[in-house]
């Protein structure tokens, strides 16, 4: 469903047609996307339970001198996820037109992805009569504003009059609706990489953005061509950045800095291989296939640079611990500590705390949480040179999906590796210890971060100001590790305060490493991004998780039906169970950021963020 911003009540003109959804952003609401999820629930009563966001539309904005306004539209599609409704799987509701469909008393518009014209309301038929029946007990009770609805195929929406639908209509449709304008092959192929990289809850936002352009670079080939007069196919390259800017937006958004990056990378290639094209310009050689293919190499050229760079900032770090850790002494001998007390197993296990091999208080202790591809690979460079001291790494769980203990068993099998690399047999023969690794659960993020000299952020996304945007729990971190590196009796990590002369005196280093494509030159998105509840039940054992303790849409047990939502409290009562996965560090708090280029300021970050938004709003701002 969409959604559109009004000011003003209808005037009439718009009564008895079909329209969206639409209404004012109030100044209560956090964004756009929050009003229109308030506008469903007062319009049609369904709300997350029944719906989820389907896809967004790019903003347009248009003048109606009848009422001498300017008006912008924020469109947004939602789906059904009732498994109640017969359409859960296919069904989404229409994006936003004229602003006052909001008050007028027109029938509600919706479309979905079948070939079926579902027409225009009437319960005369039988089918029409069990599709509404459905979606009633999908919980949708028109208000007051709506004296009808009807199922439409997308392909059937019309601007014309003779469709009875609001101005601008399909305006507004098309742009959540990419299969209007991209083609039934190439929209097949964006939506289906749309719909893995929202499912991709594994990869990094460095790796998503990798997939994002193999996407694109799929994509490319399918679009329709057909080159004017010129040589130049204004629509093919539209739709070129229509395709570049879906995949920023509703991909991972929450993750999608490195995505806009990537597209305005390949945007500009693109860009250059046509100003490059010999004049003059012909149909059959500014879009024949050979320019797709030519094109197409050079993407392929610019991924493998991507992998470049991230071997770059391996080194950019490496050399930040040597530049600002170099009083921390190499220690003579010792050997490879991965494991507990005892010391580490033979294929570099993870060790769950206590000491191991020779290291010292001089060695840096960093702590670190979730799978950064960008971390791991930083952190297993670093443990490779001998001229960067030894390193105490300290890793959280990270729940739900605990992927702190791939990053913790990837260091760990470095560390084995370096072992055997610098001694010959794994064993220690006077070299250097290369460090360890020490697993926490996350709760424990205050204990794991006592001595701390530095704790390490990836980073998802960075604002234009330099906050942070990572895995939820590295703002407690943080503020943790500030905390009990303190001097003074409050760092102490137990309940009674720490004689002074045992206190860590060293302040703590909030160290954010990320490539410059993470900081993103807009405003980030002000809505959260929540994921399946299921996720954070699935670890709890039977006494908690249960069909008759767990309630909501679904079962109770590990691979049960539903989203598992709520939990049954004493007296009937409910706890809604939430699985957020990004908070924010603000820029207050971070001390350093690192990149390929090598570390940097708040200042620099910023005006990496002031170009980038200067080439995102050349490719994007006409659309």
């Amino acid at each position: 469903m969409a959604y559109g911003i009004v000011t003003d009540e209808d005037t009439g003109e718009n009564r008895h047609k079909y329209a969206p959804i639409s209404g004012s952003v109030e100044a209560s609401d956090a964004s756009p996307l929050a009003t229109a999820w308030r506008e469903l629930g007062e319009e049609t009563t369904l709300t997350a339970r029944q719906l989820r966001l389907f896809r967004q539309g790019k903003p347009y904005t248009f003048s109606d001198t009848s009422v001498g306004r300017e008006w912008t539209i924020n469109p947004f599609a939602f789906i059904f996820t009732t498994p109640d409704s017969s359409s859960s799987s296919t069904t989404t509701a229409s994006p936003s037109s004229l602003p006052p469909s909001s008050s007028s008393r027109g029938g509600e518009t919706k479309v979905d992805d079948s070939p079926k014209d579902r027409g225009y309301g009437g319960d005369a038929d039988e089918e029409k009569d069990k599709e509404k029946q459905d979606d009633r007990r999908a919980g949708l009770r028109l208000d007051w504003e709506h004296e009808g609805y009807a199922w439409f195929d997308p392909a059937d929406v019309s601007d014309d009059p003779s469709f009875g639908g609001v101005p601008r209509l399909k305006e507004s449709l098309r742009r959540v609706w990419f299969e209007i304008d991209l083609g039934r092959d190439a929209a097949r192929v964006l939506d289906e990489g749309l719909r893995a990289l929202q499912a991709d809850h594994e990869s990094g936002a460095r790796q998503l953005a990798a997939k994002a352009l193999d996407v694109f670079m799929d994509v490319l080939p399918l679009l329709p061509r057909s080159a004017d007069s010129s040589g130049i196919d204004e629509r093919w390259w539209r739709n070129v950045r229509i395709a570049g800017w879906h995949l920023w937006k509703n991909g991972r958004e929450a993750m999608g800095a490195p995505i806009l990056s990537v597209v305005l990378a390949c945007l500009g290639i693109i860009e250059e291989k046509v100003a490059a094209l010999p004049s003059p310009r012909t149909p059959s050689s500014s879009l024949s296939r050979a320019f797709i293919d030519d094109v197409l190499v050079a993407l392929r050229a610019f991924a493998a640079y991507r992998t470049e760079t991230g071997r770059a900032i391996g080194e950019a770090f490496a050399q930040f611990l040597r530049d600002e850790f170099s009083d921390c002494a190499t220690p003579g001998s010792g050997g490879v500590g991965t494991g507990t007390g005892a010391g580490g197993d033979a294929d570099g296990g993870v060790g769950q705390g206590g000491g191991a091999g020779n290291l010292t208080n001089k060695d840096v202790k960093i702590v670190t949480l979730s799978c950064s591809s960008t971390i791991t690979a930083a952190l297993t460079h670093a443990l490779k040179q001998p001229d960067v001291p030894a390193l105490d790494i300290h890793v959280l769980e990270s729940r739900p999906l605990f992927e702190g203990v791939k990053t913790a068993r990837a260091l760990a099998a470095a560390l084995h590796t370096a072992g055997r690399g610098s001694s010959g047999d794994g064993a220690g023969d006077g070299e250097k210890p290369r460090g360890r690794v020490t697993l926490h659960t996350d709760s424990s993020a205050a204990v794991a971060a006592h001595g701390a000299h530095m704790v390490l952020l990836g980073a998802d996304l960075i604002s234009p100001r330099g906050d942070v945007s990572n895995k939820t729990g590295s703002l407690p971190l943080v503020l943790s590790a500030r905390h009990v590196n303190a001097s003074g009796p409050l760092s102490s990590t137990s309940s009674h305060p720490v004689p002074q002369k045992s206190q860590h005196q060293h302040p703590v280093r909030i160290v954010a490493l990320a490539e410059k494509e993470k900081v993103l030159p807009f405003e980030p998105p002000a809505h959260a991004e929540e994921n399946d509840p299921r996720e954070v039940s699935v670890a709890w054992d039977e006494t908690y998780n249960n069909s008759s303790e767990v309630h909501g849409d679904g079962k109770g047990k590990e691979g049960g039906e539903g989203n598992n939502k709520e939990l049954a409290g004493g007296g009937g009562g409910e706890v809604e169970v939430k699985n957020v996965y990004f908070e924010w560090v603000p820029a207050a708090l971070v001390t350093d950021y690192v990149t390929e280029d090598g570390a940097t300021t708040r200042g620099g970050i910023e005006e990496w963020a002031k170009g980038a938004r200067e080439r995102a709003d050349r490719f994007f701002g006409d659309l």
